[in-house]
């Protein structure tokens, strides 16, 4: 499973389905609610006008008939988001589509729907959604999206779209149900020779693996398999029905009792919990897919205790049973008895029966807390967090700040966490490197500072940090630093020793300075050497904490400069305000200053900089001419590819030992 979510395409899909899943579950929580009040309203036999059994069935019939539309509308709707085509066309499309695979497979009227997430519910809207994304471009009616009309226009386009949509998806589904007609078939002649036992277990594993994907596991399984199973029976008056209902699925599919009681004890994330909470008195009654949606389905952590846990308390029970005489009482159990109750009643009000059900729960709440632990420790951002400072040997470390963030299951960031999961084990002292590039003084023709930058060892490659993004997306960032830190510290100590101190720069992100302890941290490893902390201009964005940690910095004797200027948050408020000692041009205005524009922009930050005693660095300077027109323009330091890239601790030292720049090149400064 974690392979298969390697895969982007694949990935995406999964996002949109989950996203689908979690949009309809307020709707189940109302249908969930018919339903228990309907059996509330049957057991206890109330009879009024506002709540009487026979009004109350035909509600849950009505909501339950309809659970289908409602899946595949959800299911259209993003996966049309998705491909980028009209929503309410796509929503549209699929539920005619689904109409017609409905009658077309039983023509009757009025129209019988399936309950739930069927496979024609899953099918029909993501393979109709993606035909209008394929047929838009060559079927569309073309016309101006211009004038005032063009919101009628942008629907019209889609007329041909539409038909063709329609009609292939019919097709397309016509010619995968007939071969599934036929595997089926060929299923079902295969488990007419095995054991019971194996045909028992057969029929569970698949009831629990289509719960997984979101298909409701016993109507499916009902109307491919047949009911005939589930009247046998196992003991004397039970069937493999009531088996079921009291060993196997107890609180509905992946037994949904200890599914809740460990989301209960184990959660302490508000969504979850609040989750856990709404859903007891549904659970109770063996009604779970409150749970089910948003938690369990395609939930690679959740598999294992979802899918196989049912199927060892049916073993375990079985064999109890073969073991221990228990007699059953013949009286029928409803699938909504919760669980307890049914085994007290079925048991003829016997206590040996209600013991076991207590130990398989407590077998089951065991083992869902280990996987749950596991998922939520996944999405957690301090196990994240002591992954990375494990990996880069961080003295000392950092506790979770709020800067820290846990990827939660939406539809940007599930994507993200898996990345994440697979970069960390990457990311080590080993392949992980600091290289400094030089910046050039070009009034006294020497190069006596750096700049820390982080490069990634892949095999014989050297690259930089591509994993950046992904690093302060998981609020990782202050954990980079100050690794940052601790080797340009080491790095110092060693040069020093060798006679050679000179001034270094490092970045700091803005999430490490609102990190109150990773500031702090920072500055015992490098407070009182010639260090230039380069932030940002976002950085004074975040409000008073950034801004009192940075005077923290300065107070410390670091020197404070404002990397990238002339793009993004740029504005002349920032150095006017704010005590700077240096300030860098950004690549993509030296790559202008060839142009008049350009040239002019430069040169008036340069001047305005060196009124306010701030010193000016050009970064990514790589042409001859750059140089030329910087040092015309009287910038103070120059650092880019012109003269070097970074380079590593030694290189850096014998660089500086033979670097020259002629006379000729500073005389005029």
């Amino acid at each position: 499973m974690k392979r298969l979510l390697k895969n982007r395409r694949l990935l995406l899909y999964i996002v949109t389905l989950q996203e689908a899943f979690t949009a309809i579950v307020p709707f189940f929580l109302l249908s969930s609610l018919i339903t228990l009040v309907y059996f509330t309203v049957k057991y206890f036999h109330i009879d009024s006008a506002l709540f009487n059994a026979k009004n109350l069935r035909l509600w849950m019939d009505a909501f339950n008939s309809f659970t289908s539309l409602a899946a595949v509308s959800a299911i259209a709707y993003f996966f049309a988001e998705r491909f980028s085509v009209s929503r309410i066309m796509a929503v549209l499309l699929a539920m005619t589509a689904f109409l017609a695979v409905v009658l077309i497979e039983e023509p009757v009227f009025p129209v019988v729907l399936p309950y739930g997430f069927t496979p024609g519910a899953l099918f029909v809207p993501i393979v109709s959604t993606k035909l209008l994304a394929l047929f838009y471009p060559k079927l569309t009616l073309g016309l101006p999206l211009k004038d005032a009309n063009k919101h009628i226009y942008r629907l019209f386009n889609y007329l041909f779209v539409y038909l063709a949509a329609f009609f292939a998806t019919i097709f397309l589904y016509g010619v995968i149900d007939g071969v599934l007609d036929r595997l089926f078939a060929g299923l079902q002649e295969w488990m007419q020779g095995i054991p019971r036992l194996m045909e028992y277990l057969f029929r569970d594993l698949f009831v629990q693996i289509s719960w997984y994907f979101g298909i409701h596991g016993a109507h499916l399984s009902n109307g491919l398999l047949g009911k005939e199973l589930l009247s046998e029976t196992i003991a004397p008056h039970l069937s493999f029905a009531e088996f079921n209902r009291l060993f196997v699925v107890m609180g509905g599919a992946g037994v949904g009792v200890a599914m809740l009681i460990a989301l209960l004890i184990q959660v302490r994330e508000r969504t979850y919990r609040l989750l856990a909470r709404i859903s007891i008195p549904f659970v109770l009654f063996n009604i779970n897919t409150l749970l089910i949606y948003p938690i369990i389905v395609l939930n690679r952590f959740l598999f294992v205790p979802f899918v196989l846990l049912p199927l060892l308390n049916f073993l375990v029970a079985y064999l109890f049973l073969l073991w221990v005489p228990i007699s059953f009482v013949d009286t029928y159990i409803p699938w909504t008895t919760p669980v307890f109750v049914n085994g007290y009643i079925k048991s003829g009000g016997g206590f040996r029966l209600l013991l076991f059900q207590l130990f398989l729960l407590s077998i089951d709440t065991l083992v869902y807390l280990h996987y749950l632990r596991k998922f939520f420790r996944a999405q957690s951002a301090e196990e994240h967090r002591e992954i990375l400072q494990k990996n880069l040997d961080i003295r000392g470390g950092l506790k979770a700040g709020e800067g820290i963030h846990a990827y939660a299951a939406d539809k940007e960031v599930i994507e993200a966490n898996a990345r994440l999961e697979e970069l960390l084990p990457t990311l080590t002292e080993d392949n992980l490197l600091i290289y400094y590039q030089p910046k050039i003084d070009l009034r006294q023709g020497i190069c006596s500072r750096y700049e820390a930058l982080i490069r990634y060892r892949q095999g014989n490659r050297l690259t930089g940090p591509h994993f950046l993004d992904i690093i302060e997306r998981a609020g990782l960032a202050p954990i980079l630093d100050l690794w940052v830190a601790q080797r340009v510290k080491r790095d110092l100590l060693r040069w020093k020793a060798e006679g050679f101190d000179p001034e270094l720069s490092i970045n700091l992100h803005p999430d490490t300075l609102l990190d109150r302890e990773a500031v702090h941290a920072i500055i015992s490893e490098l407070g009182g050497e010639k260090v230039v902390v380069e932030i940002i201009e976002r950085s004074f964005l975040y409000g008073k904490e950034a801004l009192t940690n940075l005077e923290e910095l300065q107070k410390a004797g670091f020197t404070i400069s404002i990397d990238d200027f002339g793009v993004g948050y740029s504005n002349l408020e920032t150095i006017t305000r704010q005590r700077m000692s240096e300030l860098k041009l950004d690549k993509a205005l030296i790559d202008m200053v060839e142009s008049r524009n350009g040239y002019l922009v430069c040169q008036k930050i340069v001047e305005l900089c060196h009124e306010i005693d701030c010193q000016v660095v050009a970064e990514g300077v790589e042409k001859e001419e750059q140089y030329r027109l910087l040092k015309e323009m009287e910038v103070d330091f120059i650092q880019g590819y012109y003269f070097a890239p970074a380079l590593s601790a030694e290189e850096a030292r014998e660089y500086a030992e033979h670097f020259f720049l002629p006379s000729s090149e500073t005389e005029d400064r």
